[in-house]
């Protein structure tokens, strides 16, 4: 029986993609003081009279103050100006770099570094390694972050190439190498280059797991972070919440959402998060919902507004009616952003409700709107991805993480969820070991962690790579906890070993009945064992029969199991050649069990017993019930109708043979691969009925339009024997007919057991027409095939049909007194192999003693 196989899925936490740019770390680093912006902006200088440079002066002034105020795209319009007239310094120089940079055109940036600066500083070397991180150039940008950091302490730009540099060696798993970094800041940068270090730190151990080293750099509640509070008290709050003390984080967060004054957006929008967050692991979802629901309708624009619909997903508030009626509202408003990320959501709530050709849908169409921004439409090309994946749609699946541009992504929770992904479609083009691979892989927080463990236990297990496998269970680990996982996952080894007829199941099932006594599926494990012995070869009824019992005496605890159990008792009595024993436990069976598909097998298994003993008429009865339970397009339906008619047929009454008749007519009718079979039935029916005439139709048409050589062959056998029946009723053109088709089929089949058939077909027409010599010519001619050739036949079907030759033409020759011929006829036969070799023996001494024939 198929094992029980269940992969485990991912939570939906909304995992939120990462675009190509400067990947700054995590949520907290992208509100952290804009990497120490504009501590290395110079103050404008106001004193001299140089009238002409009044008006550059002026212009790199306006531009320094727009990239204060987070413009930067108004200080490259300005500076723009000023370098097409080639009045840009140096200084005005590094100033277009870094609004270029922070606007997003960091390839314009690389460019004008090379074309129209010369030689290298700490300045030019950071915004360098900001333009090459912006342009996806990740590791070259490491090397020039790393270049200003080992200028020192002081140096411009020092704290903010620290703090970058950790954040990209963070994103590309050089964890050890953005801890030195990050620590080195703490120990040497100035005040605020420690404090968004140390934030940053616990941000990484809270990453790691490690809440209490997050506390640690936090300090105790009461210490001052200046104007970094805000991010203190959420990194403070979020490592309460991994220490499962929510109440305590909802009172960390209380003061900062009793105020907005002083709390920048990011600031805002993120103490709220984390409130809900609280609330949630509270268990007050409608207060959470209530937070979440107020801050999106609020604030259209505000910055992470995706995790605030990803938080009312994983919440499960999408099944709120007055959520869903906000996200109607949101799906249809003029903010653009919100709107998109609505109609995201929608497209989520539908696969949580198991919709799944309407959120594929819906993820479609939130990838082909031209707005959707790129993180948003990659994340619905993820969700596409799964979808797909989940119903076996690989190379669909596939094409979705292509489009998703997946080598991109550098997130760790991101990572981990394509890695499931690919899991999952490995597992669909049953490449297991690719699958364990891909879901061993997933790493992020403890629960992926134990997700990709098990889920990679169960791609290793039908692999059947034990040291995968191993693996696997070591990461799951020795806890307490992971005893029943452990015990799951070796049954469910023994159960796929068992499903696929591997040799090592029996042991794997003894040893987790060994060790593992206690388990609540033992009785299952039993079960299993006792089919084990069944489908073995050979078969060891005995001992399926003692594990069986055992299951039983243990207690099957679900009908499943009990109606297998009563399954497995039928054949072992079929195994066991107890035909009378299946006939008793399949009644049994069938009067506890009447539906489903094992009800079926067993019915035809009492069926075909019925017919192996010769009782036709409850054959028949089983057969004919059996077809009638199976649906029109089932194919065993065919077979149990065809059987039906045979059993009918071997009743030899006209009762019988009508039925027979009808019941091939049924067969027909379905037009399947039983139906020119059963067509040679039908006709054989309606000879046995006396309906020659009748049966020459059918038998026409096979002969006609059957390309199955042995269906044509009985078919012309058995027209020639209606033509002579016919023949032998009166119309005597139907043996002339007969000799036709006789001769036809001579010609077409040239093997010895057709010759030997249509030569004693055609020595009855001649028979039957009176033509005695004749009749002897064509069985002499038939048999005599060379002096020694009778004696090399071994196949028992030619033999008969020799057998049934040579007597009657011995028979024939007797009557016509050519005695010593018969004799010679029937000695031919005596040399063969053949059971009735002693038998033409003792006639052909008989024949010599009745009638005196010695050779000299």
């Amino acid at each position: 029986m198929p094992a029980r196989l269940f992969i485990l899925k991912l939570f939906q936490r909304g995992l939120r993609a990462v675009d190509r740019g400067i990947c700054w770390g995590c949520c907290l680093a992208c509100f952290l003081p804009a990497c120490l912006n504009g501590q290395e902006h110079e103050q404008p200088d106001v004193s001299g009279d140089h009238a002409a440079q009044d008006a550059p002066r002026q212009v790199v002034d306006l531009a320094r103050r727009a990239l204060q105020d987070s413009l930067p795209e108004v200080a490259v319009d300005q500076l723009s100006k000023l370098r097409d007239t080639g009045r840009l310094d140096e200084q005005g120089g590094l100033l277009l770099i870094e609004a270029l940079v922070r606007s997003g055109q960091t390839d314009e940036a690389l460019q004008y570094l090379d074309e129209h600066l010369d030689g290298s500083n700490a300045k030019m070397t950071f915004w360098r390694a900001a333009a090459l991180a912006g342009s996806g150039r990740f590791e070259e940008a490491i090397v020039e972050f790393h270049a200003v950091v080992t200028m020192g302490p002081g140096t411009p730009h020092w704290e903010e190439a620290c703090l970058s540099g950790a954040s990209l060696m963070l994103s590309m798993k050089r964890d050890q190498e953005a801890q030195i970094l990050l620590e080195n800041l703490a120990g040497n940068g100035n005040a605020l280059g420690r404090s968004v270090a140390s934030l940053r730190l616990a941000e990484y151990s809270l990453a790691l797991g490690d809440h209490a080293a997050a506390l640690e750099w936090l300090g105790p509640p009461d210490s001052d972070w200046d104007a970094m509070e805000a991010a203190a008290a959420i990194i403070r709050a979020r490592c309460l919440l991994k220490a499962e003390q929510p109440a305590a984080a909802s009172m960390t967060l209380a003061p900062l959402l009793a105020v907005d004054k002083g709390l920048s957006r990011l600031e805002f929008v993120l103490v709220r998060l984390t409130a809900a967050d609280s609330l949630a692991q509270e268990n007050k979802a409608e207060e959470a919902t209530r937070i979440l629901v107020a801050l999106i309708d609020a604030y259209p624009e505000a910055p992470f507004l995706d995790r605030a619909f990803d938080r009312l997903a994983a919440m499960g508030a999408f099944v709120e009616p007055s959520v869903l009626d906000y996200l109607q509202s949101w799906s249809d408003d003029d903010e653009v952003e919100r709107a998109l990320l609505a109609r995201f959501s929608r497209a989520v709530a539908l696969k949580q409700a198991d919709r799944m050709t309407e959120a594929l849908a819906a993820f479609v169409e939130v990838v082909a709107t031209e707005a959707s921004a790129r993180s948003l439409a990659r994340r619905a090309l993820l969700e596409m991805a799964e979808i797909h994946a989940v119903n076996s749609e690989t190379d669909k699946a596939r094409e979705c993480l292509q489009s998703a541009e997946t080598e991109s992504i550098f997130l760790p929770e991101l990572q981990a969820r394509i890695n499931y992904i690919l899991g999952l479609i490995q597992w669909g083009e049953e490449d297991f070991e690719g699958a364990a691979t891909a879901f061993s892989e997933m790493k992020g927080n403890p629960q992926d962690t134990l997700v990709a463990a098990i889920n990679s236990a169960l791609a290793a297990i039908r692999a059947d790579n034990e040291e995968m496998l191993s693996n696997a269970l070591t990461l799951i680990g020795q806890s307490e906890a992971s005893v029943d996982l452990h015990a799951q996952i070796r049954i469910e080894e023994a159960l796929v070993a068992a499903s696929e007829h591997r040799p090592k199941a029996q042991s794997l099932l003894k040893a987790v009945i060994d060790h593992f006594p206690d388990h609540p599926r033992l009785p299952e494990i039993e079960l299993v064992l006792a089919e084990t012995f069944l489908l073995s070869m050979p078969a060891f009824p005995r001992a399926a029969e003692h594990h069986l019992d055992r299951a039983a005496a243990l207690g099957l605890q679900s009908d499943a199991l009990r109606e297998r159990a009563d399954y497995v008792r039928v054949y072992i009595a079929e195994s066991g050649f107890d035909d009378a024993g299946v006939i008793h436990h399949a009644g049994y069976f069938l009067k506890k069990w009447p539906g489903g598909d094992l009800a079926l097998r067993v019915r035809m298994k009492l069926a075909e017993v019925y017919d192996r003993n010769h009782d036709y008429p409850n054959a028949q009865t089983q057969f004919e019930i059996l077809a009638e339970e199976l649906g029109g397009d089932d194919a065993m339906k065919e077979t149990a109708l065809f059987f039906a008619g045979r059993a009918s047929m071997a009743l030899f009454n006209p009762t019988g043979l009508g039925q027979a008749v009808e019941t091939f007519g049924r067969v027909v009718e379905l037009n399947g691969g039983l139906a020119p079979i059963a067509r040679l039935y039908q006709a054989k029916a309606k000879r046995r009925s006396g309906m020659d005439g009748e049966a020459l139709p059918i038998l026409d048409d096979l002969i006609e339009k059957e390309t199955n050589s042995a269906i044509r062959l009985q078919a012309m056998v058995e027209k020639i024997e209606a033509l002579i029946t016919l023949g032998e009723s009166g119309e005597e053109e139907s043996f002339e007919k007969a000799e036709q088709v006789a001769q036809f089929l001579n010609s077409e089949f040239t093997d010895s057991r057709s010759r030997f058939r249509v030569a004693f077909l055609r020595m009855k027409i001649k028979e039957r027409l009176g033509d005695i010599q004749a009749a002897v010519a064509i069985g002499y001619e038939a048999i005599t095939i060379g002096a020694s050739e009778p004696q090399n036949i071994i196949d028992p079907g030619v033999l008969g049909w020799l057998y049934r030759l040579g007597f009657n033409t011995a028979n024939l020759l007797e009557r016509l007194g050519r005695h010593e011929a018969a004799v010679h006829v029937v000695e031919q036969l005596a040399g063969t192999t053949g059971d009735r070799a002693t038998e033409a023996r003792e006639l052909a001494e008989q024949i010599r003693l009745r009638h005196f024939i010695w050779d000299q």
